[in-house]
């Protein structure tokens, strides 16, 4: 897969961060789907829209959490990436498969991790 068409499903509810994730990913080339704030409007998008790779924030505020959108992408057999302010703590009992970034993310490690998903 080449870059040139490589779209990002991004799903992060803190508006900075959302924008700057959007920033740095079409800087690299890729369109990004979203970004998506809210848990109906990324689940929407997860089951209709065309998306190659993800990057969702684990958790969406309010107990809400991208759980239900990572097992659809799954299903659809779409490469997926977590990212988290979360202690280690708190996330290890969700029993993660996927890559985890911890915010704040730095360019390198967002980017090495799209990459990854991608190749």
């Amino acid at each position: 897969m080449t870059l040139d068409g490589t779209r990002v499903l991004v799903v992060e509810d803190e508006v900075i961060l959302a924008l700057d994730f959007t920033e740095i990913i079409e800087d690299h080339g890729y369109s990004v789907v979203g970004p998506c704030s809210r848990l109906k409007h990324a689940e929407r998008v997860a089951k209709e829209d065309n998306i190659d790779v993800a990057l969702l924030d684990v958790n969406l505020g309010s107990g809400k959490t991208t759980e239900g959108i990572a097992e659809i992408l799954r299903e659809r057999n779409i490469p997926i990436a977590f990212i988290t302010a979360d202690p280690p703590a708190a996330v290890e009992f969700r029993k993660i498969e996927e890559p985890l970034i911890r915010k704040p993310a730095s360019t390198k490690a967002l980017m090495n991790c799209i990459e990854r998903l991608v190749a």
